[in-house]
Parts: C-alpha cells; structure tokens; sequence
C-alpha cells in the first residue's frame, strides 16, 4: 500500500513541519475568519486544512470543495456554490477552494459577492502563491505562508516512516533528499518508497529512481541551448513533462544548475538567470504550460 496513504496523518500534531503556523491557522478557522493558504507544493497546506476541519467535528456535507485546477467557471460559482450556501448548518458551513490562482479574475470577482452575502461561512484559499489573487478578495483574508521545514524536522519523519516500514537504509539517502527535493514531502515519499529493493535503500537505488532532472537532463537542455539546437532541447523538456515533473521543479532545476554550472561564463549565466527567472514568474502566477518551457529555451538559445 501507497506510503502516502499509509503514513498519512491524523492529526495537525502529525504534520512535518510549520507547527506554529498551523497553530494560528486553527484558531483562525475557528474564529470563523476567511484564509488564504500558501506555501509550495507538497509541503503539506491541504492536508492540514483537512486535519483541522476533521478536529472540528465538520462532516462532509458542510464542506463544499472547489477544485481551481479543474472547476474555472463562473457558472459553478453562481450555481453549485450558491446552491450550497442557500441551507444553514448547525455547525457552519465551509468552503475550501484549491489552486485559487487559476481562476479568472472576474470568476474571483464573484467569490467575493457571495463572501460578502454569506457572513456564516468560512471561505478557505490554498495556493502556491498569491500574486494572481484579486485585491479585493486578499482584503477579505488572513494570509498564513507555510514555511521551508527544517532539515532536522524532514530527517526525522521520514526516519520515522523508514523504521515503522523496516527498511534497512543508509543516512546519506537524507542528503539526496535535502539537495534536490527539501519540502515536497509527498514527493519524497513516493520517490522513497519506490526506491526500496528487498527492504533495503540505497543512494544508488534513490537516484535510479529520481531519474534527476538536475543531472543529466539538464545538463542536456543547457549544452544544446548553447550549440542552438532548439529542436533537441525543447525534445529534453519535454521528456521531463513525461516523467511528472511539474514546471515549477523544472524551473527551479535549470536555475539552480546554471548558478553552479562552471561551463557558462558570466555574461552567459547572467542571461540565461534573467531569462529562467522571468519564465518562473509567470508560473507562479498560475501560467502553466508547456508552450511556456518551449518559449524559455527559444530565448535560451538566442542568447
């Protein structure tokens, strides 16, 4: 059985990380105050929403879950979400809204229509960042950022984890961990657990498993930028999108590689930064896309 699912916790106390701030967070949501949730992925936002909803005794029926990612149109908000809110509920009712930033503007717009018509509901926005939220909606929050959970804190769930699995492992698997993944627990999770041959995990068998953009991927996407083979690098990326790395992690691969890299020369790596640094703007504000990696390896090799 799935780690993920196995391991999963209970309880806010069993959250790796952000103690303090998913202690503020609970008393908010019982004060009833609308919040936004943001911090990046993996690191545990919907999962505590989750765990502090279930605290509170709220049953499914009292939660409406929006997900952004896949719901975008106004119409679900006029309708569905009314519909939702039009009937009372002893213990109040909430609505949780996920990746928030890829509604439209006017679809947020609405939300705050109802926000205001509706004083008895607790309105809950997860997102990675909050840049693409309307300001009038922002005014309406409180904002709480969970935050890069500590080496000592990640070390120490998962050592947890290994040893209720029995797995025998070496301590270095730790730094793999720290250097490329550092707080997407749910993806070093997943990662870890494929890793594991006959009970037994190794660095060797980590980064098999990793298939690490950081090395030779990218150092492919970097060297043909260079040589101005556009073809073969967009080829690259792509490949990477088939392996389920999100675009985040590849962005933020190809930035941390080219400020090590020793074959760019100053002039080269400072454009090259400018350039990767734009294109993780726009995907943090909610633009994913692969025609968005394509573009940055376009002006990669105009450079």
């Amino acid at each position: 059985m799935s780690w993920l699912r196995t391991h999963k916790p209970k309880t806010t106390n069993d959250i790796c990380g952000n103690s303090n701030i998913i202690k503020k967070l609970t008393q908010s949501i019982i004060n009833k105050n609308n919040v936004v949730v943001y911090g990046t992925h993996g690191i545990g936002k919907k999962l505590t929403i989750n765990c502090i909803l279930h605290k509170l005794g709220v049953t499914p029926d009292d939660i409406y879950n929006l997900n952004a990612s896949h719901d975008r149109s106004i119409k679900i908000i006029r309708k569905e979400l009314a519909s939702f809110l039009k009937y009372q509920s002893i213990n109040g009712k909430y609505v949780f809204v996920k990746d928030i930033i890829n509604l439209s503007h006017g679809t947020q717009h609405g939300l705050c229509g109802l926000m205001d018509s509706y004083k008895n509901v607790t309105f809950i926005f997860c997102t990675n960042t909050y840049e693409n939220i309307i300001e009038s909606l922002q005014s309406r929050c409180s904002y709480f950022e969970f935050q890069d959970i500590s080496r000592k804190e990640r070390d120490q769930f998962f050592t947890t984890i290994l040893d209720k699995e029995g797995i025998e492992y070496t301590i270095d698997i730790f730094d793999i961990i720290d250097k490329y993944i550092k707080n997407d627990i749910r993806k070093s999770l997943i990662i870890l657990q494929n890793s594991v041959i006959d009970s037994n995990l190794t660095v060797n068998q980590l980064m098999s498993v990793m298939k690490s953009p950081f090395s030779d991927t990218i150092d492919k996407i970097i060297t043909y930028t260079r040589q101005k083979k556009k073809k073969e690098s967009i080829q690259e990326i792509r490949t990477l999108l088939e392996h389920s790395y999100n675009h985040s992690d590849i962005i933020k691969f190809m930035f941390d590689y080219c400020i090590v890299c020793d074959t760019l020369t100053d002039q080269e790596r400072i454009q090259y930064l400018e350039h990767i640094g734009e294109t993780k703007i726009s995907i943090y504000q909610g633009i994913y896309s692969a025609i968005q990696l394509d573009k940055l390896v376009i002006r990669l090799c105009s450079v």
